[in-house]
This record gives C-alpha cells, structure tokens and sequence, in this order.
C-alpha cells in the first residue's frame, strides 16, 4: 500500500491499559515509522510517551470512561457521544477518504458507536479489530457473569435481553441493551465495515451475526523475550499473570493448587495481576504468592522463574498475548478449552489442554506438569516448533498493511 495514506487509530485510551491499548497503540507507531501519517483520537488521557515523544499526531478529549465520570454523563455518553463524533468529523472532514483509513481498536469505554457512525456515514474505509465481543454482545463476552459460565444465547434475541447476565445487575444489563440496539444499526448492519480477527475462535463467534462479511486475519503482535529458558526442569513454580476476575478463572487456579497439595504434592502458586478479586484470595488462598501487578520486564523474570503458566479462563478469550509471550521463551502453558490459547498448543506436544472450569482437569494437568521429564519435553517441543516470526511488530505492520489494500 502507497505510504501516501493517512490511518486515523481510534481506541477510547491514549495510555496503555491492557491488551487492546497495546495493539492500538503499536500500529500507530508501527504506521508512523514506515512513513504513513498517522493520528491517533482518543477519549481518555493521559498521552503515553509512547505516542507523545512520536511523530503521531495525537488528538486526546480528555474526558472520563463511562466508569469513572458523572453517572449521567455515564449514562448518555457511553450510548452516544456527541462530542467524540463532532472531533472526529472535524478532522475527517480534513482528510481524503480515497487515501485515508480509519481503523478502530474499541469504544465501548468513552468514545460510543457515533465514532464508527461518523467514519462510515462520511464513506471513509473503516476497519474494526475484534479484540473483544461488544460489536455483538451487550456485556462485550458472551458471558454470563451470574451464572459464571458462557453464554449461549443469539445476541440480542428475547432470551438473551431477558437474561440476567451482566456483572453488576438487571439494572445494568438494561442499559447495555440499549447502548447495543444503537450500537446494532450503528456496526452489526453495517455491511461495509471491514474486520480484522486475531483467532479462529474470534472470527467463527462474530461472523455469523455480522453483516459485514469481509474479514482479514492480522495476529496480535506480541513482546517476546530474546532466549529461551536454560534449565526449566529445575524450575517450580506454577505461574498466573492476567486481571484477578471470577471470569478469567483465578479462583479455579488456587483451588486446583489446594487440590494437588491436599494430594500430597508441593507445589508453588504465584499470580502477577490486579483486580477487584484480590482482597478476597489473598485472605482464602496464604499459601499462592499475590505480587501484584508487574510490567513486562518483571513479568518475564517470572516466566523465566516458573515451571509452567497456568491460563484457566471461563470465557471466550481472542488471543490472549500472554500464551505467546511465554511461548517465546519456552515455557510451556496450561489452557483451559474454550478459549483461543488452545489453538496454539498441541495437548502433551507443546502445552498442555484442561477442560474449561473443571478442577479435577486441571488438577490432572497440574499433578503432569510436576512429573520430572513433562516440562522439559514440552519445553524442548516448544524450542523447536515456535516461530516467533509470525508475533514480531514489523510483521503486524506488513500484514496490517496488506489488510488495507483489500
């Protein structure tokens, strides 16, 4: 594609807040560095001097996330908001939508659907990168967060708006469904949107609820250590790293821990990470080791620490980075069944597969992991077969840039 483009990246964070910010945050640097102008539009501040010390014109609203300014603020901007669509339209309305892309990373937090709205409505080619379920699902995770398990109702269906399913309460739940209907006409009709999926799992889930059916698959890039473990059998710890939340499976983790002690087993737990979970393990669970959250430098040392990285979410999960991550040095990952990480492992080859939410599952796979010669052979497996080349930046950006000549 000609450098002679202008990509507009639109994500409600201008700082980096987890994996989504990550992403978006690296194509517009990324972008900028293979001489494609760039802005970067953002509700919720501060700049990262990531994106301020770059030559990526940034254009910041400042304003609050629907979680932490006034409650009727809230309420009318998470559904529609005004002043994020009028920004937008004033510097779309600069740009030429034969040589522009606008790319959107997320909105549910602050920016709203009037984004994607203005962007399309004024013809410009508009791709969407599903890093989560909210062009589809009022909660954003085809999750029942009441019952604790996946959701399986249509989007949108009577069953799926009767369904008490949200975090909070019905109440919630309510006002998701009626950010959805608008969000419905604004994105799951549109038949010109462009999506960019991250896992087969991703694309299978949306595409058929979809009405634009021009999809292109760009894998995340991803921050990978330079070597390898040295001696991973000499390693004992059991690691977690991911936000302490009843979905990600957290609480499933140190029950199983508990488990394989109650077996007559040592065996170490560690959780890097933070959340509205971590009070309450921390007083239920002394023996795993809570440190809070670290960043990628320290995550690392972890990794390089540990004997195995444990992922035991309940939900739907894209493609989650920290799989790759460990991967890339050679630590061999547990992953629950349901989520796309079990696309990356072969079970007993390179990792190990649990059933999704099942204790005594993963109680087996970690009673396996402990074995003395488990942890070497997939370490070694994983050494041979990975190919980091497919998560590097340069590699993203190729592909994000093949993506936008379609």
């Amino acid at each position: 594609m000609s450098n002679s483009i202008t990509a507009v990246i639109v994500y409600d964070y201008a700082f980096i807040n987890g994996g989504a910010a990550k992403v978006a945050i690296k194509s517009a640097l990324g972008l900028r560095k293979r001489g494609i102008e760039v802005i970067y539009f953002s509700a919720v501040g501060p700049v990262c001097p990531e994106l301020s010390e770059s030559e990526v014109k940034n254009v910041c609203l400042n304003m609050d996330d629907i979680n932490t300014g006034k409650k009727v603020n809230a309420i009318c901007n998470g559904i529609w908001n005004l002043r994020a669509k009028r920004e937008l339209q004033k510097i779309l309305h600069n740009l030429d939508k034969n040589q522009t892309i606008v790319h959107f990373h997320g909105w549910s937090k602050a920016l709203s659907s009037s984004v994607v709205h203005v962007a399309s409505s004024m013809k410009f080619k508009v791709f969407v990168t599903l890093h989560e379920y909210f062009s589809l699902c009022p909660n954003g995770g085809f999750y029942n967060y009441q019952k604790e398990a996946i959701c399986c109702c249509r989007p949108m269906s009577l069953r799926c708006i009767l369904a008490n399913c949200d975090k909070r309460n019905y109440i919630q739940k309510m006002w998701r469904v009626c950010r959805q209907l608008v969000q419905d006409f604004v994105v799951r009709r549109n038949k010109h949107i462009f999506y960019i999926s991250i896992s087969d799992l991703n694309e299978n889930i949306v595409r058929r609820y979809l009405s634009g059916k021009q999809f292109c698959r760009v894998k995340n890039p991803v921050e990978m250590g330079e070597q390898p473990i040295q001696d991973i059998g000499s390693n004992k710890g059991i690691l977690y790293v991911g936000r302490l939340s009843e979905e990600k499976g957290i609480e499933l983790f140190c029950e199983a821990l508990e488990g394989v002690r109650e077996r007559g087993l040592t065996v170490q737990g560690i959780v890097v990470g933070g959340g509205e979970y971590g009070n309450k393990l921390i007083e239920k669970y002394p023996e795993v080791e809570f440190v809070g959250w670290k960043n990628n430098e320290e995550v690392q040392r972890f990794m390089r620490t540990s004997r195995a990285l444990v992922f035991p979410s309940k939900w739907y999960e894209g493609a989650p980075l920290t799989i790759v991550e460990a991967m890339s040095i050679g630590l061999p990952c547990i992953v629950s069944d349901c989520t796309s990480a079990a696309e990356l492992i072969q079970d007993n080859c390179n990792g190990l597969i649990f059933r999704s939410n099942d204790i005594f599952s993963l109680e087996e796979k970690l009673i396996d992991i402990l074995k003395d010669n488990t942890a070497e052979r997939l370490h070694k497996n994983i050494c041979s077969d990975f190919d980091r080349n497919e998560y590097l930046d340069e590699t993203y950006i190729s592909n994000l840039l093949y993506a936008y000549s379609l």
